[in-house]
């Protein structure tokens, strides 16, 4: 997924009557300092969706666990769902985890 252009942050602030229209519409708008891409205007319903396709993955994968005899506890798919939002890197996700 390629970012085409990105919004700076004072553009964002002046233009976010137009940024929500273009959300509404069922686009994306990226926006950083110095134009390096940090954040993304997404409506609702993109959000929602992605929300969805995270906890899909997640639970795929604690069902896979499952299948090979190794269950995740609650603990561990708190920690594999704050690493498929994005929250955490793999890094942190593996010391988390101990190992």
């Amino acid at each position: 997924m390629g970012v085409d252009s990105v919004l700076t942050m004072r553009e964002l602030r002046r233009g976010l009557a137009d940024v929500v229209e273009q959300v509404a519409a069922g686009g994306q708008v990226y926006a950083g300092a110095y134009r390096k891409p940090e954040v993304v205007v997404m409506s609702v319903q993109q959000y929602e969706q992605l929300s969805v396709v995270q906890e899909r993955a997640v639970r795929s994968m604690a069902a896979s666990m499952q299948m090979e005899g190794m269950p995740l506890s609650a603990e561990e798919l708190d920690v594999a769902r704050e690493l498929a939002a994005g929250r955490i890197d793999f890094d942190e996700y593996v010391r988390r985890l101990g190992g």
